[in-house]
């Protein structure tokens, strides 16, 4: 359709074409007013009745996309027409599809797959959880790009639906869509979780489902250790599990999918406990002469198990507890095995999602970090991601003190700054960034008092400081992006606005302090969020943006009549 060098709607010029299938054509184009490269889905005007319904198709895909608010999707930033095609900008996931990756290198680790399995449960659960819930239906290796971050992009929304009343077509790719799916269209959350669970399995065997090699190996029940790989029993239980052929025994949503991906040795407790339970009753119908041996066996069972029964019990109160009585469970259970980390990661996602987290919360999760520091911190890369979301709970959560975005940093910073000190090799842009809004808030920002006549080699390193901290904003793809945005080119935007005189009396020139100003300002704009409070919060911001542009005129304008 397009050529390299071509412009279309004035400011995208064709870099190469990257893909095709259908009617519609990828290419990576550069967008010559922003200096920066999308993908762009070009399709072609239908004629014939089939092609109208696949340009409409496109058309649905696209609007589903402008919906979503999620670093794993791709955003939508254009949408136009063009002659006879529809053109659909949106983000570029550079790198190679999960397909790709196993064909050419072979299966992954299965620390490696559970991180990609949280991820991609992620997703499907904030698709799930839209109004109207989407399903996607067509969950693949293919379909999942790995960008260069090591995160995951869901791409391809083609077959995707959404509504309470889903029209049942039969869609899917073989192997990896659910039975139901195949059989008359049926789907909802469930039919997602069985393509997820037969893309782990791809993953971590590199057994293709499509394959004649797959369905000879797996005649009744899915085989790992046939296959030559080392796979724990809990996630073998987790895959079985969402896997299953009936749709009632699978994960009845991603919420709990979650909680056993993030605790994969929950699964293989249940297992052992359904193992010796079956060990019992073979046991008590043995003959009589072997009574006695039997209520050993018994006893010898129960000894074994109760502890870890009530620990596990404790770790998986009932769905109609409180949220006070949820953390009252997850207590006991840290009381009764403290050596474990289980019951504090719980504890954490409480506070997390479902709880307050304010003064008394605080004391309580500070007391037991520390009475069990050890142990939490043990396994390195564990530790790493238990810093990082205590910092991220205290940065967005806390309530405590005065509710100032300065008491969250405060309380946030001794977190991510050991992070950063013991574990700032792992490759964390996020943690990265929320490292450095804590740093500069400490200071610049908090010692503000002892910079009062600060000298030009200071203030150079402050902008420098500034200018990290803008390029690292960009990079964050955290769930939480819009939030992180807003508080740090608010804090960003007023620090520049305050030490304006300053940067004048040092001899700096007005345009580099209002090309700052102007950047944050564009920042600003292009947050994307649906929340009132955030939106609130955007248009302040970028009114204030205003304020501050004309502030800093006004600053050098009086040093200039004032020289």
């Amino acid at each position: 359709m397009l050529g390299t060098g071509d412009i279309t709607a004035g400011k995208y010029q064709i870099i190469r074409k990257i893909g095709s299938g259908g009617m519609s054509e990828v290419y990576l184009v550069k967008d010559l007013t922003l200096q920066r490269t999308w993908a762009m889905k070009v399709a072609a005007h239908g004629v014939t009745p089939q092609e109208k319904r696949k340009e409409q198709q496109i058309l649905s895909e696209a609007m589903l996309m402008k919906r979503l608010d999620h670093p794993g999707f791709p955003r939508i930033v254009d949408l136009f027409r063009e002659k006879d095609m529809l053109c659909i900008v949106m983000d570029y996931a550079e790198g190679g599809t999960l397909e790709q990756l196993i064909r050419n290198s072979g299966p992954r680790d299965e620390d490696v797959v559970v991180t990609w399995a949280r991820q991609l449960c992620d997703m499907l659960s904030c698709l799930h959880g839209m109004d109207p819930p989407v399903i996607y239906r067509d969950l693949k290796p293919a379909n999942i790009i790995l960008r260069s971050s090591g995160r995951l992009c869901l791409t391809d929304f083609g077959i995707a639906t959404a509504g309470a009343v889903r029209e049942k077509v039969r869609a899917g790719t073989p192997g990896y869509a659910a039975p139901e799916q195949m059989l008359d269209g049926s789907c909802d959350e469930r039919t997602d979780i069985y393509a997820l669970g037969m893309t782990l399995y791809f993953l971590l065997t590199g057994l293709d489902p499509r394959d004649e090699a797959f369905r000879e190996m797996n005649t009744d029940r899915l085989h790992f250790s046939a296959v030559g790989v080392s796979v724990s029993v809990g996630l073998q239980e987790i895959i079985r599990k969402c896997t299953a052929q009936v749709p009632a025994q699978r994960y009845r949503d991603c919420s709990e999918l979650m909680r056993d991906l993030l605790h994969p040795v929950r699964p293989a407790v249940l297992l052992q406990r359904r193992k010796m339970r079956q060990r019992i009753l073979a046991a008590a119908v043995i003959a009589a002469v072997l009574l006695i041996a039997a209520g050993m066996i018994f006893q010898r069972g129960v000894r074994e198990f109760t502890e870890e029964e009530i620990y596990a019990a404790r770790l998986d109160p009932e769905a109609s507890f409180t949220a006070e009585e949820k953390e009252q469970s997850y207590l006991n259970a840290i009381a009764l095995q403290p050596e474990r980390s289980e019951g504090f990661v719980r504890l954490l996602e409480l506070y997390e999602t479902e709880m307050d987290f304010g003064m008394r919360e605080s004391r309580q999760l500070l007391r037991l970090f520390r009475e069990n520091r050890q142990t939490l911190l043990a396994d390195r890369a564990k530790a790493a991601d238990l810093l990082r979301r205590i910092g991220k709970l205290y940065f967005f959560r806390f309530q405590g003190g005065d509710g100032s975005v300065r008491e969250r940093i405060l309380r946030a910073e001794p977190f991510f700054s050991e992070w950063k000190r013991d574990f700032g090799n792992f490759e964390n842009t996020d943690a990265e960034c929320l490292w450095e809004i804590c740093s500069f808030y400490k200071t610049y920002t908090l010692s503000a008092a002892g910079l009062q006549e600060p000298g030009s080699a200071e203030l150079a390193r402050m902008l420098s400081a500034v200018e990290r901290l803008l390029t690292l904003l960009e990079q964050y793809s955290g769930s939480d992006r819009a939030a992180v945005s807003l508080t740090t080119l608010r804090e960003m935007a007023g620090f520049l606005n305050a030490w304006r005189f300053a940067f004048c009396a040092a001899g700096m020139e007005e345009r580099t302090i209002q090309t700052y100003i102007s950047k944050i300002a564009e920042m600003t704009g292009s947050v994307e969020t649906l929340r009132a409070d955030h939106l609130q919060e955007k248009e302040q911001l970028e009114e204030d943006c205003a304020v501050f542009a004309e502030n800093i005129r006004t600053a050098w304008l009086v040093h200039r009549n004032n020289g």
